[in-house]
């Protein structure tokens, strides 16, 4: 008997196969149309260290209007970053160029949504696509098992990861997120993702892990507010001039652009509020550099200038340079106690040069005799630079035509870049 030949089901498996390809397409397809076209792989490289992190506001409003103004403001404030020299990155961009030693560019900036509720994708999405800006969307997972409608599906979130425009991180029941995207995968912030402060500060020194530092972008703030309110935490690792900005009301520190000389640096004015006798300004960027040089020159004064430098925040130390029309006077107070390290008399408008090097402090005055060197100065490498006006009598304290120039002590790496 001739026995039946095999059955090799080569059109069912054919058939089967193009059905494959066929979801496969449309699955893709779904996919482009849910998030648009992937995003660029590549990242500008660079030197820097740090990156900032933006927690971007929720989109709460059901009325048209209100969402209409919300994508236009979210448009504003990306094209208002990119204008002043802010470019975007991830977690995970900004992870494996650090990882590897290398670095990122300058004003690097990390937009994130917490927690992302799927209201707000909806509306951001297509702005940050259209604006060329990815950004990192970190969702409660307990809720998306539970099927909340408040949150994006599982497989939106796929769709989003795929992408490349979204780092997506999946809350863990330690405080710490899964971060999956693109570029790859981590944990964020094992034990706890954010710092005691969170919400306060944006910039963030080191590879992504624990403990991030973020600041609440406030849904009033203009376009021109949030990069000021940015520029004042750029670290000043170059020559630059410190300067002045206002910020919902109320007076910032800022980095000006780099600047090789005091004669370039913009002037401006720090008065005493009404009924106040003195008024304070701080520059983040200057925290913790170490040795540096700084030139200020001021056209008027009433009352004192003081210049102080925060050596120990946990004693609340100050080394404490005050410039009047007729003396300098250099004192350090530490743990409460203060002491008076020089007095130089001085004569006519204020130009002064300060230099911190290997905890020696060097002030020349224009208006001095002669310059003076302390003896070396413990824990001052710590130092934030502080600017102050004061007058303890009649509470006019002020000071016109203020300009200053931060020069520090370059790192290796950036001595390097600048060269």
């Amino acid at each position: 008997m001739t026995r039946p030949e095999r059955d090799t089901f080569v059109a069912q498996w054919a058939l089967l196969a193009a059905l494959a390809l066929t979801a496969t397409a449309g699955w893709k397809a779904a996919s482009a149309r849910l998030d648009g076209p992937r995003a660029p792989t590549r990242q500008a490289r660079g030197r820097a260290r740090w990156f900032f992190v933006l927690r971007m506001p929720e989109i709460k409003s059901s009325h048209e209007a209100g969402v209409e103004e919300m994508r236009a403001r979210y448009s504003d404030w990306l094209r208002g970053l990119r204008r002043a020299g802010f470019t975007p990155t991830t977690l995970s961009r900004a992870r494996l160029a650090l990882a590897g030693g290398g670095g990122l560019p300058e004003r690097a900036v990390v937009a994130l949504f917490e927690p992302g509720r799927r209201r707000t994708e909806q509306v951001v999405a297509p702005v940050f696509r259209r604006e060329g800006w990815p950004a990192v969307w970190l969702t409660d997972t307990a809720a998306m098992r539970a099927g909340s409608r408040e949150y994006v599906t599982f497989h939106r979130a796929q769709v989003m990861a795929l992408s490349g425009w979204w780092d997506v991180g999946y809350a863990r029941k330690d405080g710490g997120y899964d971060i999956v995207s693109r570029d790859g995968r981590f944990v964020l912030g094992a034990g706890g993702a954010w710092s005691e402060i969170d919400g306060t500060f944006a910039v963030n020194r080191g590879e992504p892990r624990a403990r991030l530092q973020t600041l609440t972008v406030n849904a009033n703030w203009s376009a021109r507010e949030l990069a000021d309110r940015l520029r004042a935490e750029i670290p000043v690792e170059r020559p630059a001039c410190l300067g002045k900005a206002v910020i919902q009301r109320r007076e910032w520190g800022v980095t000006s652009a780099q600047s090789a000389s005091l004669d370039a640096c913009p002037a401006f004015a720090l008065e005493a509020p009404q009924g106040k006798r003195g008024a304070r300004l701080y520059w983040l960027g200057t925290a913790g550099l170490g040795d540096f040089v700084l030139s200020l020159r001021a056209s008027a004064l009433v009352g004192e200038l003081q210049l102080h430098l925060v050596t120990d925040e946990e004693s609340a130390g100050e080394l404490t340079v005050a410039f009047t029309s007729r003396a300098v006077v250099v004192a350090r107070r530490r743990a409460g106690a203060a002491s008076r390290l020089a007095v130089l008399r001085r004569a006519g408008p204020l130009s002064a040069r300060l230099t911190l090097e290997q905890g020696r402090l060097t002030v020349a005055d224009d208006g001095a005799a002669a310059a003076w060197t302390s003896a070396p100065l413990d824990g001052v490498s710590r130092g934030l630079l502080e600017l102050s006006v004061f007058e303890k009598v009649r509470g006019v304290a002020r000071a016109d035509g203020l300009q200053l120039h931060f020069e520090p002590a370059l790192t290796p790496a950036v001595a390097e870049a600048a060269r």
